[in-house]
């Protein structure tokens, strides 16, 4: 065989998606809304932001992108696990893997990182056997959780690839489940001043999200007869200096590294026309992005089209890249796009990005 022959049916491709946001309760609803624009923010029922003058002033309303059959009451791992576990049944119906095979399929998840919030909510691989066993995956051959934020979903995606490319897993289930609107995440970023709010316009709406696709080879999925919604061209990573914790302006170099890194990996990758990133609000950010126009402006379309789910979801956290995913195979699905750009940021400096195309 040759080796373009070889690179081919050895690519990785994806074959059913599940998601819960705020705007569905699965993958159909999630990208209709998104597409139609909706924002759905609501006043959460009983958090309220900091005033500027917390003595004299009355507080803020705050604002969430809220899962809408998820009540406000609900808190800690069990909003974790009523995101996380409609969205794995969806998956698994869509992908129509037998059970038996389940002794060969993997499963990967994202979660937000362990800062000072979360640090007594037990979100964990013990965790994630809990859920296996409410959605009838006990037989998974492996599963693990990575603290990675924002990057996760793609740091295991690349990590799913090796997996799958060397015969470890025919199947691996990859995505991440986060949360802002536990209490005491709202008043962590609160305290932080990065809700927005009428005190903070440079700031983001907390959101929340599940969501899952299912990955394989090319020659796998072909084999059993699966639906091939799009495949993987590049990926790559890169590390920013300054990070927004420095409170100093981003260079751009730890994303333009993840960019460069993403595409070089797929030479026959030209012409990004779409561009979707995480984008949440936050001056910072979008900055960084305005840097990388300028430095990698001639790898993509004169008109590029950039596109930020948050708009209509809120920030989702560790379940970014995940929802950056789900909107990209919809889209080359749906249009003649053919390659698509995805990126994600950490707090930490860590930077992703990933590359979509059609099958």
């Amino acid at each position: 065989m040759s080796n373009a022959n070889n690179q081919a049916t050895n690519s990785i491709v994806i074959t059913a998606m599940g998601a819960v946001t705020a705007v569905g309760g699965n993958v159909e609803q999630t990208n209709a809304a998104i597409n139609a624009g909706i924002t759905p923010f609501v006043e959460h029922t009983y958090y309220e932001c900091t005033p500027e003058d917390p003595e004299w002033d009355e507080d803020l309303p705050s604002y969430v992108a809220a899962a809408p059959f998820i009540e406000f009451h609900v808190d800690n791992q069990e909003r974790f696990n009523q995101l996380m576990v409609p969205t794995l049944k969806e998956l698994f119906a869509q992908s129509k893997i037998k059970r038996q095979t389940l002794a060969k399929t993997g499963l990967l998840v994202a979660l937000p990182a362990e800062e000072s919030p979360l640090q007594q909510i037990a979100l964990d691989d013990d965790w994630l056997t809990t859920i296996r066993r409410q959605t009838g995956l006990v037989g998974l051959k492996n599963s693990r959780t990575s603290r990675d934020a924002h990057v996760g979903v793609f740091a295991l995606v690349n990590e799913a690839m090796a997996l799958l490319q060397n015969g470890q897993l025919q199947q691996c289930i990859v995505g991440g489940v986060d949360s802002y609107l536990l209490q005491s995440r709202m008043a962590h970023y609160d305290q932080l001043w990065r809700l927005k709010s009428s005190r903070n316009v440079d700031g983001f709406i907390p959101g929340e999200a599940a969501t899952m696709l299912m990955l394989e080879t090319e020659q796998h999925a072909v084999a059993r007869g699966a639906q091939i919604l799009a495949k993987i061209a590049g990926i790559g990573f890169g590390v920013e200096a300054n990070n927004f914790n420095t409170e100093r302006a981003s260079s751009g170099k730890g994303l333009t590294d993840a960019i460069r890194a993403a595409l070089d990996s797929d030479p026959s990758t030209r012409n990004i026309g779409v561009i979707g990133c995480d984008l949440n609000g936050e001056s910072y950010a979008s900055q960084e992005l305005g840097l990388i126009s300028t430095r990698l402006g001639n790898r993509f379309n004169a008109n590029t089209e950039i596109n930020h789910p948050a708009d209509c979801c809120g920030d989702v956290g560790a379940a970014s890249g995940g929802l950056l995913m789900v909107t990209a195979v919809e889209r080359i699905q749906q249009t003649e796009t053919n390659n698509i750009l995805l990126t994600t940021a950490n707090d930490d400096g860590r930077r992703s990005a990933l590359i979509i195309k059609s099958a």
